[in-house]
């Protein structure tokens, strides 16, 4: 982190990065009467992405010093990205200004809560980043009818298996799943040996038959060898051709799950246009 001083118009202001309810036009114009009278205010802070100034923090100091008719304005200047900036602002507390509303933290709460990444985290993890509890935080969840995400793994006594984090920052604690049986993990295990062992020995067979039809021909010794040679040649063809095939079935899998996530949030943000309007 650096302090310098930045010129306004290079500093981004859209929207997103504002995370108070609303501006408070009465601290504005109080703070631009500081700033005329020669008043020092604390510098705002930015991120800055190698290409533009985002600010995270000091909305009311920023404009205060665009109606004073400032051409310039401190900043502590800190190296990331827009998406950082979004984190830092709606952490921050405005300790050098006004204090945070309820509609204030509620408001940090659904940026958070509206983004494609950061809806994953737990209640816990959203309600530390945006400084409220996380019983505030799982009551706009539900109004938003987003349940928190339950995917945590755990590892006891050797055995990795799943928790139920879904009532995590509530008065009950989250009880883990029934870790997996290793009996049946085994049976499992043992099965699918089995299947790959049969799948060998099949391959075996039909190497056998291709040498026994060889061996059949009416043909020279040479013949013989160069018809070998070809159906070991196409052979290792249709082996690396199912590999391929393989391949491209995962990734047609991996794919279809992708584009079924952007499905999904494409009929959240659907719903979420009629409560905007």
């Amino acid at each position: 982190m650096k302090l310098e001083k930045i010129r306004l118009e290079k500093i981004k202001v859209d929207g997103d990065l504002q995370v108070r309810d609303k501006i408070n036009e009465d601290a504005v114009r109080e703070y631009a009467d500081v700033i005329r009278g020669g008043g020092k205010m604390p510098p705002v802070t930015v991120f800055f992405d190698g290409k533009s100034y985002h600010l995270a923090d000091g909305w009311h100091r920023f404009f205060a010093h665009k109606q004073a008719a400032f051409a310039e304005i401190e900043a502590e200047v800190h190296d990331g990205t827009r998406r950082d900036a979004i984190l830092f602002a709606v952490s921050a507390n405005d300790k050098h200004g006004l204090r945070r509303t309820n509609a204030d933290k509620r408001r940090s709460v659904l940026v958070l809560l509206e983004d494609f990444e950061w809806s994953e985290w737990n209640n816990i993890k959203i309600a530390e980043v945006c400084g409220v509890s996380a019983t505030f935080v799982d009551k706009i969840r539900k109004e938003m009818n987003t349940p928190q995400p339950t995917a945590r793994k755990v590892t006891r006594g050797g055995v990795e298996y799943t928790m139920d984090t879904s009532k995590m920052g509530r008065t009950k604690k989250a009880k883990p799943e029934t870790p997996p049986d290793p009996v049946v993990d085994e049976k499992e295990q043992k099965i699918e040996e089995m299947a790959t062992e049969f799948q060998a020995i099949a391959e075996e067979n039909e190497e056998l038959k291709a040498k026994l039809a060889v061996k059949s021909m009416d043909a020279s010794k040479e013949d013989k060898q160069s018809a070998q040679e070809l159906i070991d040649e196409l052979r290792a063809t249709i082996k690396s051709q199912e590999a391929q095939i393989k391949g491209l079935t995962a990734s047609r899998d991996a794919y279809q799950q992708k584009n079924a996530e952007l499905l999904k949030q494409v009929n959240y943000w659907k719903k979420q246009v009629p409560k905007a309007a």
